[in-house]
């Protein structure tokens, strides 16, 4: 009878269990207790100083995730491609060292026949073969489900998915020391324009990069607000202070207008650098396929669609100054300085030390041509020089990127020798 009442109590409590008491918090059984490492500042005494890791010096440090935002079309995806191939094969990424090592590109856009196209022209111009392409892995997810990581909106949160899971597996197993996620909009299900998301789900990634020694290069369009003003920020500010290091890839524009001073240009620029300088900028051209690094418009190499691109932007900039009555002299040593004064405009595509090395060269081009002269003004007594276009009407490149409406309150521009 005992053992009839005893085996009757087990059935009845293993049917209905009682609740275990909490601990610290949290439900045994329901997750894990978290561990919180603690560290006191004499910790690291005796211990050497890390040195920071780069990927690529200056733009991508290792074991972190970077953002590398560009405006649709301007060609993220094959700048992703170039610089895992340059990791796998040891060759250099637009002219700059890249640290070699296994590398791997998820691309949830491109599907195997456009990326293997997009390889060929890779392999036949950095003169490689396939096989040393042999430590790059491709992973196309085009046309499938490719989210790796999940909004829920009840609670705002941002989790994993099974294939962010299966990433990190395949990551591990391949050893890899790059991983170029393409693209933001493609691999996120939640609200690019809330910062808690964006931050959680920049953490997944560093978790993938912190478990498995590798670094994330994540591609993203920024907003239009991100390009109107040239920042090439995304939705929200979290993304970019999520990351450690931000790229924004552009188009080379003609001063405040959306024409672009040559179709094959783009600029590369950090954006933000949490361990290097944030300056760094250069120009890059697509030519046969690939992006390589371009000696840019000052280049005297340029060829003559290039001087005519610039030439044109001299002239703009100088009817731009004469109709608000800001006068520019061709003396290097003067504080008006045509080529300088232009470099400095912010409605100057050509900027900078390169851009003022540029147009002072299509300054000396126009005068020997003849298209633009030195005018004297002013009182007999003292008489001051300033340089006028002479070309009339100019050429349509310039003509079209005017103001419609200038200010007629300025003189008006002297047009004739």
């Amino acid at each position: 009878m005992k053992d009839f009442v005893s085996g009757l109590e087990q059935a009845f409590s293993n049917a209905f269990p009682q609740p275990q008491p909490k601990t610290a918090g949290i439900w045994p059984g329901v997750r894990p207790q978290r561990t919180v490492t603690e560290l006191t500042g004499n910790s690291f005494t005796g211990k050497p100083v890390p040195p920071q890791k780069w990927v690529v010096n200056g733009w991508i440090p290792a074991g972190q995730v970077t953002l590398l935002a560009g405006d649709g079309g301007t060609g993220k995806t094959l700048l992703g491609l170039q610089l895992c191939a340059a990791m796998a094969s040891g060759k250099k990424w637009l002219d700059m060292p890249v640290q070699q090592d296994r590398a791997i590109f998820v691309s949830a856009e491109e599907d195997c026949d456009e990326l293997h196209r997009r390889l060929a022209a890779i392999v036949r111009n950095e003169q490689l073969t396939w096989e040393n392409l042999a430590d790059l892995k491709i992973v196309p997810l085009a046309g499938q489900d490719a989210v790796l990581g999940k909004a829920d909106l009840r609670t705002n949160t941002v989790s994993a998915t099974e294939l962010l899971d299966d990433v990190e597996r395949i990551t591990r197993d391949w050893q890899a020391g790059l991983v170029v996620l393409d693209a933001l909009h493609n691999i996120f299900a939640g609200e690019e324009n809330s910062r808690v998301q964006a931050v959680q789900f920049v953490g997944l990634l560093r978790g993938l990069c912190s478990r498995c020694e590798t670094t994330v290069v994540l591609l993203g369009h920024p907003s239009l607000y991100g390009m109107s003003s040239g920042s090439g920020t995304a939705g929200s500010t979290g993304w970019s202070n999520a990351v450690r290091s931000r790229l924004y890839m552009s188009r080379l524009k003609a001063g405040n207008t959306d024409t672009d001073i040559d179709r094959d240009v783009r600029t590369l620029e950090v954006k933000k650098a949490n361990y290097g300088p944030s300056e760094f900028k250069i120009d890059i051209r697509w030519s046969d396929g690939i992006f390589r690094r371009d000696a840019g418009p000052a280049s005297p190499a340029s060829d003559g669609k290039q001087t005519e691109h610039v030439d044109n932007e001299f002239l703009r900039m100088l009817v731009l100054f004469n109709v608000e009555g800001r006068k520019v002299s061709s003396s290097t040593s003067a504080p008006n300085n045509a080529a300088k004064e232009f470099a400095a405009d912010p409605r100057c595509a050509f900027r900078g030390k390169r851009g003022k090395t540029a147009l002072k060269a299509a300054m000396a081009r126009l005068r020997q041509q003849g298209r633009i002269v030195i005018r004297e003004y002013g009182p007999p007594s003292r008489r001051c020089s300033c340089l006028v276009p002479v070309q009339t009407p100019l050429p349509a490149p310039v003509q079209t990127l005017l103001p419609s409406r200038p200010d007629t309150s300025h003189p008006a521009v002297d047009t004739h020798p």
